[in-house]
């Protein structure tokens, strides 16, 4: 049977788990994709763009699970 995991409580612990101990040990199965933002955003910028082109870019930024800023035309 897979160890359950446990909380890791600082970057420390984690660095020392991911250096010491076995993984295969543990049950990845309820793992899922974490995504950070290291830097704050704090410089925008406009592009001049095809509706067309606009649409698909919403449409993949929405399945990607990123907000979607708003986006007015001008």
């Amino acid at each position: 049977m897979k160890r359950k995991w446990h909380v890791l409580g600082s970057d420390a612990d984690a660095k020392r788990f991911v250096k010491e101990a076995d993984q295969s040990d543990y049950d990845f199965a309820d793992m899922v994709p974490v995504q950070y933002e290291f830097e704050p955003k704090a410089t925008a910028f406009n592009m001049r763009l095809p509706s067309s082109l606009l649409e698909v870019l919403k449409s993949k930024v929405k399945t990607k699970g990123f907000p979607l800023p708003v986006m007015s035309a001008c």
